[in-house]
């Protein structure tokens, strides 16, 4: 995919891990604000943004493994991740 494509569309995982991993500087990640009215497991996670574009993808601060999300389906996987993630850094935030 070249970086036209990559602008106009989500990106596969792969994909995204490869530009993550190259520390591309398309992509960036933000904190929900704590004020917001979201999940608290949403605080252990940053949403991943390929040039300005959200992604349906968010980031495991503790482990920093990528985790398919969607606002539309809810915070189930991240929920998942949580009890199995390798870290276990979770309950001293």
């Amino acid at each position: 995919m070249d970086a036209s494509g990559a602008a106009q569309k989500t990106l596969l995982k792969d994909n995204l891990k490869q530009l993550i991993a190259a520390k591309d500087p398309s992509v960036t990640f933000s904190k929900q604000n704590e004020n917001d009215h979201t999940s608290k497991v949403s605080s252990h996670f940053s949403t991943v943004f390929l040039n300005n574009k959200k992604q349906d993808f968010v980031l495991c601060e503790s482990c920093m493994l990528l985790i398919k999300y969607k606002h539309a389906t809810g915070t189930g996987g991240m929920q998942k991740h949580i009890v199995s993630c390798s870290q276990k850094n979770f309950c001293s935030r």
